[in-house]
């Protein structure tokens, strides 16, 4: 059974560093978007989006994710992925989205 483990912090004000770990399909990915979403709506400018130990991203992922990318960039913020595991950078290269959301 698929599953997503997330946790958040606050890094400083604006600013969210989000961890995910496990599976983000259509299962999971709802989880992720009510995270991020919670997030973006209390004010974030900046979310830096952990995905080193996720296993496997299908689209459903990939969309829930370019989605909060586009909604903080809308407001003038940025959501950046960090430390992305090779199967999911790869998915993400794919798809076409690695370098528009990838951490300088």
């Amino acid at each position: 059974m698929p599953f997503v483990d997330l946790t958040s912090s606050n890094e400083s004000p604006g600013a969210y560093s989000v961890t995910a770990r496990g599976t983000l399909d259509l299962a999971t990915a709802p989880q992720l978007q009510a995270k991020l979403d919670k997030l973006i709506d209390d004010g974030a400018g900046l979310i830096l989006l952990r995905l080193g130990d996720v296993e496997f991203l299908d689209s459903s992922g990939i969309r829930t994710i370019i989605g909060a990318s586009r909604r903080l960039r809308d407001t003038g913020g940025r959501l950046m992925l960090a430390e992305a595991s090779g199967a999911v950078q790869q998915v993400l290269e794919i798809a076409g989205v690695l370098s528009d959301l990838s951490a300088p």
